[in-house]
């Protein structure tokens, strides 16, 4: 009998052989690849995470539209489910458990969207960047004037549970996404210069601004467990490519008791917590793994995570991504085959690991491409064609 998603991705957790290595993928960056790439019958309503102009969100889903969700998957090998709004598009931003965002101005080139907080980011389209123009929090003051959504406001929820069931009657693993504690900071609340000074010059304004924000993460993940996901996923990318943007005792002081009151919260409701972060982290692994996080990513070997090291090291903590790197789309097939291989004779095959694209499908891929090499990663993985 053939494994379902679900129970693909616990055997992975508790250390037993799946029937072939899966994939957690991050998926497209925008929606015109997406669009491009992918078969009309796997669109779903919230492949643009933006349907009217100052709209907040999205509500519930109708089961046509699930199933869609279902079948992107399937296309993309994705084994996790995301829930909530928009959360199957962009890898780790989106649904309750984050703040929402609305757009308040657009141009055809471009769009500003603000988010729940008050932050305000520039899109442009072509050439595609992102640019902050607003953050709330300059001063201390500001923290204790901060207006935040309310986190149990039962409209926040609606349908979650009743989509979060009806992926996991058809086998799906489903996952809440969450704000970081790091990179939340910076996301909703300060400019990312005045954040990593306030760390150092006005740490008052750090404790106060995190207990904010973290007793909001806590609670929205709580009810997130609670109303059905199997996992809660979030990003604090707290390394460069070669060290870490702070101080191990910085990490230690701030972010380390959020991210253990964090995996207290979701274990305790029976829950399994996975963290994102991008660059050389090796000087905190101690810690995120004593912390309780039970699944990483990207673990990026061009940011000098060594994934021999890493699997000796912390042997019960699920690699995610786990040794292939920002460039796996540029090498030829070949090349792809070799690399995905080189990560299976370090990790094996009896769980514990998972294979992540660390930037998302490139923006440029073709449908050809991306068929082409989805084979190769099948065929290296063991997971039959089709």
């Amino acid at each position: 009998m053939t494994a379902t998603n679900r129970e693909r991705i616990k055997a992975v957790l508790a250390g037993d052989r799946p029937d072939f290595v899966p994939v957690w993928a991050q998926g497209f960056n925008s929606v015109e690849s997406s669009r491009r790439v992918m078969p009309p019958e796997t669109l779903y309503q919230d492949l643009d995470n933006y349907p009217a102009e100052g709209v907040y969100g999205f509500g519930p889903h109708e089961p046509a539209e699930l199933d869609k969700v279902i079948a992107y998957n399937r296309y993309t090998d994705q084994i996790a489910t995301g829930v909530g709004w928009g959360a199957n598009f962009d890898f780790g931003h989106a649904g309750p458990g984050e703040f929402n965002t609305r757009i308040t101005e657009r141009t055809p080139n471009s769009r500003i969207i603000e988010f729940e907080t008050g932050a305000r980011d520039l899109q442009n389209f072509a050439p595609p960047f992102r640019h902050q123009i607003h953050r709330p929090v300059q001063t201390i003051d500001d923290v204790e004037n901060l207006v935040l959504p309310d986190p149990d406001d039962p409209a926040r929820w609606t349908g979650f549970a009743a989509d979060a069931a009806y992926f996991k009657a058809r086998g799906e693993y489903t996952v809440g996404w969450l704000n970081g504690f790091f990179s939340g900071g910076h996301y909703f609340f300060c400019d990312y210069q005045d954040f990593l000074a306030f760390l150092l010059e006005e740490p008052e304004l750090i404790e106060r601004l995190l207990a904010r924000l973290g007793d909001w993460n806590v609670r929205a993940a709580k009810r997130m467990v609670e109303a059905g996901a199997d996992c809660i996923g979030f990003c604090d990318d707290l390394g460069s490519s070669t060290n870490m943007l702070l101080s191990p005792t910085l990490y230690r002081r701030f972010f380390l008791p959020w991210h253990a009151a964090l995996a207290e919260v979701v274990h305790g409701a029976g829950g399994t917590l996975h963290m994102h972060s991008h660059g050389n982290i090796t000087k905190i692994m101690d810690d995120i793994v004593g912390s309780g996080v039970d699944m990483l990513n990207p673990l990026d070997r061009w940011d000098g995570m060594d994934l021999a090291w890493l699997r000796e090291r912390f042997p019960k903590l699920t690699l995610v991504g786990a040794g292939i790197d920002k460039f796996l789309y540029d090498g030829s097939l070949d090349e792809i085959a070799a690399g995905l291989r080189a990560s299976i004779d370090i990790c094996g095959r009896d769980g514990r690991f998972l294979f992540m694209d660390p930037g998302g499908f490139p923006e440029d891929i073709t449908p050809e491409r991306f068929l082409a090499v989805r084979e190769v990663s099948r065929a290296v993985r063991g997971q039959p064609a089709g």
